[in-house]
């Protein structure tokens, strides 16, 4: 998923109109925004929570469906008002298609194994992640329900491939 699906997720929530800015990497992004160029944006947790407890950017809302450990008082968007409006970003590791299925169950295994240790863990709430596990099927499920959300949103919102 990228910035233009969550602005325009955000857009036909609360009914008004946002401009996307594509930018090459959020490292510009952050620039624009820490120095007033742009009025906000839809970054992830991970790469904001930095900035906001140095106090250079105050965090509005979160897509998510619940508040984040690593930032505790700052609401979802439906606590804020805003329904509709549920990000979740997530990381995955996929395989090439012709990966043997015991590469394929290893990968997953030793992955939840490490997902699931205490310090991972702990890193991973401090950065304003969550460490969620599942197998391959799942894991494919899932992207398959994103592709139809996200294909709806597209759809919606009236983006056209360029």
């Amino acid at each position: 998923m990228n910035l233009a699906q969550k602005t325009s997720q955000a857009k036909i929530a609360i009914g008004t109109q946002m401009t996307h800015i594509p930018y090459k990497g959020m490292g510009a992004a952050y620039a624009d925004l820490i120095s007033g160029q742009i009025p906000a944006a839809f970054p992830t947790i991970v790469s904001s929570v930095p900035h906001v407890r140095a106090g250079r950017l105050r965090s509005l809302a979160v897509t998510l469906p619940t508040r984040v450990q690593a930032l505790p008082s700052v609401p979802t968007f439906a606590e804020a008002g805003i329904k509709g409006v549920v990000v979740v970003n997530w990381y995955g590791l996929i395989a090439p298609k012709k990966t043997p299925r015991a590469v394929i169950e290893r990968i997953a295994a030793d992955t939840g194994k490490v997902m699931q240790d205490a310090e991972m863990k702990n890193r991973l709430i401090t950065d304003g992640s969550e460490a969620v596990t599942s197998n391959p099927e799942a894991f494919a499920q899932r992207i398959q329900a994103d592709a139809r959300l996200w294909s709806g949103v597209i759809k919606q919102a009236g983006i056209k491939d360029e």
